[in-house]
């Protein structure tokens, strides 16, 4: 269950910081300190306790929000503001990734985000195994030899998985515990069901958007309808005692139903972490006779808060100057640089258009096994399918 998030990439040197302490904002602009500040407050005093039971956090496609998350995640002095929160009483945290990347329905199912809750928290609190499964634990259960086959397979339907974190949260409201959950990816939910009513066009508009940026915000599809339903499903279970830090895109169905919650907008906030990341990528010294500062800043102004876009930039800039293009061919290649990240004008496009010509067959061959595969491809397994090829040394960039 944990396969999706072990392959986001950990936060740069030093970004995110401002989300517990806005001292620690790269941008020092009277504006951009004040916004972090706000937001770091705000979702401090959330974690605290204080105002609505729910916090969001928001972002364009690849601003950084699983980052976020998956940062927020490791901190200690997140555990440390909840227990304020919780007082003395016992608390409990639990994480889940939504994602369509693989083959993997329960990454993008509601099932398996109840069983990775359910694991989860007993796993924190092994008595509550009794409580939820009390059939499990009778005494001639607990005196007969173990045998999984006997496993109620019915605890693993959608109605079990449901009733299992109903008992929990019903048992924590009684017993005075606290739950904290942080749910990220809402818009890559999917009910498995319905996933053969999903369009070509559908799916490429929520995934992709089109060359003005937008994601399918304003479109009514079994999309948009399975989104509603995560979103209702985890009001649902939401109670006094339970708290839930969610993430998404900026789709219509969250901007509607979650505007008088708390809220922190990526791309409003990560100007000071895309700074950090730029200068520190750029501090070499094939760089050193290169205006940096005005560079930049550049980066900075035509990323909008898209944090992928600036690494793959980032990248491409710094194979130029290894190339060895001047300075005026770099600003020329930045600033025919295309905004967007897809759609036939995008960066995903130009990036295939740029691959040299020594490279495209073994590009094709990576696409190939890349298409044909039913799960993510780890390096060392696509390393050893590719040399399979006669004569073919696969070389990764």
């Amino acid at each position: 269950m944990s396969a999706r998030e072990d392959g986001i990439d950990d936060a740069h040197n030093d970004t995110l910081a401002w989300t517990l302490d806005p001292s620690e904002n790269g941008d020092k602009s009277s504006d951009s300190t004040h916004r972090n500040e706000s937001a770091s407050n705000a979702f401090s005093s959330w974690l605290r306790g204080s105002g609505e039971s729910i916090f969001w956090i928001s972002g364009k496609a690849g601003s950084g929000k699983s980052t976020m998350m998956k940062w927020l995640s490791r901190q200690s002095q997140i555990q440390q503001a909840l227990k304020y929160w919780a007082g003395g009483s016992i608390l409990l945290r639990c994480h889940h990734l939504f994602s369509v990347e693989g083959g993997d329905f329960l990454q993008k199912s509601r099932e398996g985000m109840l069983r990775s809750i359910i694991v989860q928290l007993l796993r924190a609190q092994p008595s509550l195994a009794a409580v939820v499964y009390p059939e499990l634990f009778t005494p001639e259960r607990l005196s007969a030899p173990i045998d999984s086959a006997k496993f109620p397979m019915n605890h693993l339907s959608w109605s079990g998985l449901l009733n299992a974190v109903q008992k929990i949260i019903a048992h924590a409201g009684k017993s005075d515990w606290k739950i904290c959950m942080f749910i990220d990816g809402l818009d890559e939910y999917r009910n498995i069901k319905r996933e053969d009513r999903y369009t070509e066009a559908e799916l490429d508009m929520l995934n992709d958007g089109d060359d003005s940026g937008n994601y399918g915000r304003d479109v009514e599809t079994p999309i948009s309808t399975d989104q509603r339903e995560i979103f209702e499903l985890l009001l649902a279970i939401l109670k006094p005692w339970v708290r839930l830090c969610m993430s998404s895109r900026e789709l219509n169905i969250f901007e509607s139903t979650l505007a008088k919650f708390p809220r922190l907008r990526m791309q409003e906030h990560n100007k000071g972490d895309i700074l950090k990341y730029t200068w520190s990528k750029l501090s070499r010294p094939e760089w050193d006779q290169v205006d940096k500062t005005s560079f930049v800043q550049e980066v900075v102004d035509m990323s909008c808060g898209v944090f992928l876009w600036v690494r793959l930039v980032v990248d491409i800039l710094i194979d130029s100057r290894s190339n060895g293009d001047t300075t005026k061919q770099l600003r020329e290649e930045l600033r025919k640089t295309p905004v967007q990240l897809c759609g036939p004008k995008g960066l995903y496009m130009k990036m295939m258009s740029m691959v040299r010509h020594g490279y495209l067959q073994g590009s094709a061959r990576i696409f190939q096994l890349v298409l044909g595969a039913n799960n993510p491809l780890d390096l060392e397994t696509a390393y050893f399918a590719l040399s399979c090829f006669e004569g073919d040394k696969p070389n990764f960039r």
